[in-house]
């Protein structure tokens, strides 16, 4: 077995270089694409940042509208979070820390919320608005600091 491992290593001609820089190649190609993915969704969130939220801070806006007749609206409410939820999965996708952690969270309220169509009330709708406000001021700090670097 040994001898295996050793002729492993040892380079009697060209080919067995060749191949050898092919292998080490494909890794190398590899770790370079999952870091341009990575550097793609760094710009993409970067980009998307302003406007997300703005659309977050008018969607808020309208679901606080919304709350003051809450037995009424409570279908426009509904369509109102499948909205909203598409802003925080584009912001989930280049949030981290604390910031990833509310919008999780804020994610599986609506959703929860969504699902319990019979158990429905208003104070669950307005934690959910309360979280969004959370989330609107991060992301302005988050703002803030991919402006500075």
């Amino acid at each position: 077995m040994l001898s295996w491992l050793k002729g492993l290593f040892v380079l009697e001609n060209l080919s067995d270089l060749g191949s050898w820089a092919s292998i080490i190649s494909f890794f190398f190609t590899g770790f370079s694409a999952y870091v341009l993915y990575k550097v793609k969704g760094r710009f993409l969130f970067r980009t998307n940042m302003e406007k997300n939220c703005k659309d977050l801070d008018s969607r808020t806006e309208e679901l606080a509208s919304l709350l003051s007749n809450y037995f009424q609206n409570k279908d426009e409410i509904l369509e109102l979070f499948a909205r909203i939820d598409v802003i925080l999965r584009d912001l989930q996708k280049g949030a981290s820390d604390n910031f990833l952690k509310d919008i999780k969270k804020c994610r599986k309220e609506i959703a929860k919320y969504s699902k319990e169509n019979s158990h429905q009330n208003e104070s669950k709708v307005r934690l959910i608005k309360t979280a969004l406000t959370v989330i609107y001021d991060e992301s302005n700090i988050v703002k803030k600091s991919l402006i500075v670097g």
